[in-house]
């Protein structure tokens, strides 16, 4: 093959598991990550509906989290990547319109948000490289969801029930 190369990428290319030097993609990666700010990725509002006559938007401000840890390992034809998020915190704004509807505001908190998938690599009939992700899962852990207000005191109780439905629900 003219001018061609060929080299081998092991494990500690990938993830050496050790983030003081920037000597593999995994802590490459958790130095980028650092820098991005997710709060510009989201669309607001994050959703919107209709109850009944009330028509209500969500929607997520002011963003904060802690230091975003990013795993980077080897499997036969790909990646198995990981990517945790620690202390995430949002705060939530819920305008309401219609008659006798009230807006919601509050915040929402989570101790860990965990992203894993395969990611498959291959090269296409173009010689592209082409990456195919593969069993993506999400598990929010910890989460609480407050909710502001003469309507927080009226309800917080209610939503403590079904944290773990509404944790289901960003996962999915």
């Amino acid at each position: 093959v003219f001018d061609g190369f060929k080299m081998f990428l092991g494990k500690n290319v990938w993830d050496d598991n050790d983030t003081s030097t920037a000597n593999d993609i995994a802590t490459i990666l958790t130095l980028f990550v650092q820098q991005l700010n997710i709060a510009n990725l989201i669309q607001n509002p994050v959703t919107s509906g209709k109850t009944g006559w009330c028509k209500y938007k969500v929607n997520i401000r002011n963003i904060r989290y802690g230091k975003i840890s990013i795993d980077l390992n080897p499997i036969n034809g790909g990646l198995f990547f990981k990517a945790i998020i620690p202390n995430f915190s949002a705060d939530v704004d819920i305008p309401v319109s219609g008659f006798l509807c009230p807006d919601f505001d509050g915040d929402v908190s989570a101790t860990r948000i965990t992203l894993s998938a395969n990611v498959m690599l291959s090269i296409n009939s173009l010689g592209e490289p082409v990456a195919t992700l593969n069993s993506p899962n999400v598990t929010v852990d910890g989460l609480d969801i407050d909710i502001g207000g003469i309507w927080g005191f009226l309800l917080n109780w209610i939503i403590d029930f079904f944290e773990d439905d509404f944790a289901n629900m960003i996962e999915d």
